[in-house]
């Protein structure tokens, strides 16, 4: 991802789960010999700005959710399950695109997210 269209400013890969790029494989929007995972119309490059929250926008209202349901709510809800699950730190960071562990402490605490939970994973000694 560029730089100039990342929300932290900073070029950068976006990773993605091997649970959702094989459901992307299954997906006909997704095309393995182009760099952009969801592309225009004519498939050789992404989609404008806004469409993504505009198609999203669509679905909510068609399945009737409430609006408290954000494209960003699914960003928080696989981070607390990853977390949950056990995904280090370093993990989420680089998910989040953080550029700092400090950064990735203060999201995880917004999200209510507490390091003392953690701890009860600890293997016996």
């Amino acid at each position: 991802m560029p730089g100039h269209i990342s929300k932290n400013g900073m070029d950068g890969y976006v990773t993605i789960p091997e649970v959702f790029a094989s459901e992307l494989n299954k997906s006909e929007v997704f095309k393995t010999e182009n760099e952009y995972v969801f592309q225009s119309k004519n498939g050789i490059k992404p989609v404008s700005k806004n469409v993504m929250g505009g198609r999203y926008r669509k679905l909510v209202k068609d399945l009737k959710l409430s609006k408290d349901y954000t494209l960003y709510s699914w960003k928080h809800s696989g981070i607390v399950a990853a977390y949950n699950a056990g995904v280090d730190i370093k993990t989420i960071q680089k998910q989040c695109r953080h550029q700092s562990l400090e950064q990735t402490d203060i999201y995880l605490k917004s999200l209510g997210l507490d390091e003392n939970k953690a701890i009860n994973k600890i293997p016996e000694l």
